[in-house]
């Protein structure tokens, strides 16, 4: 049964080649679109669903008028943090942070770049991100201090004396 059913369909095929080349070139570009579709939904709504207080974490993005195009972003005037946070007491942290391109990491004389980002210590306090060792929040609460990833901390060991977890790794060179 099933094979007479295509059987039909070849012959059917073969004999209105056009209208079955745009059928089935129809039926792709719908299920292509359809899939990317649900690829987009489900990246979107399972965005950084691992912090244990995601549904309190909130973007602020402000509209800019700039040479008569209104752009979306989430540039925001610097001192709209420590406002925001003294006249609105609902608010339990508000963190300003930038994300930066490539980094200059240097210890001594040596130097890698890195993908990197600026941050405030109560960003730790938002996010859940676990610490392999140490306390974030501490550390940048110096002022000097950074925080590495261990991607990041991987190839700054080459040039850094780790105490702890990196302390064994040896570079891959």
């Amino acid at each position: 049964m099933l094979k007479s059913y295509f059987t039909m369909a070849w012959r059917s095929f073969r004999r209105n080649k056009v209208t079955s080349i745009i059928n089935i070139g129809g039926l792709m570009l719908g299920l292509t679109t359809g899939i990317i579709i649900c690829l987009l939904v489900v990246y979107t709504f399972g965005f950084d669903k691992f912090h244990a207080n995601y549904k309190s974490i909130h973007l602020l993005e402000m509209n800019q008028n700039f040479a008569g195009t209104i752009y979306t972003g989430s540039w925001t005037p610097a001192p709209l943090g420590p406002v925001l946070q003294k006249e609105v007491p609902v608010l339990k942290y508000v963190v300003r942070a930038r994300e930066e391109g490539q980094s200059l990491t240097a210890y001594g004389e040596k130097a890698i770049y890195q993908k990197g980002m600026y941050a405030e210590p109560d960003f730790f306090r938002m996010m859940t991100f676990s610490a392999i060792e140490g306390d974030p929040v501490a550390t940048l609460r110096e002022g000097s201090g950074i925080v590495l990833t261990e991607s990041a901390a991987r190839p700054a060991a080459r040039f850094i004396q780790f105490s702890g977890f990196l302390q064994d790794w040896r570079p891959l060179l």
